[in-house]
């Protein structure tokens, strides 16, 4: 399973609580950005390897 299906199968699950879903990959694939950028499930796109403002911007969402 990958990310994306991950998403898909989360979707399908009544959380108890809004869930902050941040991607960090390596792909820089335009069509993975563009679709992490645009949707309303995902927080963040970021792109690895994270510099460390990167990573406290993750951590305090």
């Amino acid at each position: 399973m990958n990310g994306w299906q991950f998403l898909g199968e989360l979707s399908n699950i009544a959380l108890d609580r809004r869930s902050e879903i941040c991607i960090v990959s390596f792909s820089v694939d335009p069509v993975d950005v563009n679709r992490g950028q645009n949707s309303d499930k995902i927080r963040g796109y970021l792109i690895k390897p994270l510099k460390s403002n990167q990573l406290e911007k993750i951590l305090f969402i």
